[in-house]
């Protein structure tokens, strides 16, 4: 619920995906942890009818929000003994909102020079995690 989220501040979902010993999977080494803003983006619940059978949805991102997740996911790489942090955006096509986002992990990045950086459009992501999802640590 968008509404507890914004009330308790919960603005990074955590999600550990990990294989389980004893379980046969095609992939028997994956440990991934999705971090994700949690109160903004398509989170953000700001949307409305333009017309008739036509609606717009907000996708709002803000630096303080995405300079907060960022910091939060390089923390638990660095906490965790993770090696490397993954952003994940698709700034090749929403320019000016995944592009600050991508600017705010960039600039975070700096600050934990031993945590591996590197970016990634969405796409290549879910391709790759379908093929090798063994490449990523934390998103």
């Amino acid at each position: 619920n968008l509404a507890l989220r914004k009330e308790f501040n919960l603005y990074a979902n955590v999600r550990p995906c990990r294989s389980l010993e004893g379980y046969k999977t095609l992939y028997d080494d994956v440990d991934v942890v999705t971090i994700r803003e949690n109160t903004e983006g398509e989170y953000s619940g700001i949307e409305h009818e333009i017309v008739d059978g036509v609606v717009q949805s907000i996708k709002l991102i803000t630096e303080e929000a995405s300079k907060r997740v960022a910091e939060y996911a390089f923390q638990y790489a660095k906490n965790n003994n993770r090696k490397k942090v993954t952003v994940v955006h698709k700034a090749n096509i929403m320019r000016m909102s995944d592009g600050l986002f991508l600017r705010c992990v960039r600039d975070m990045a700096q600050k934990f020079p031993d945590i591996q950086f590197e970016e990634r459009y969405l796409d290549t992501v879910c391709l790759n995690m379908v093929q090798n999802p063994g490449k990523y640590d934390v998103l």
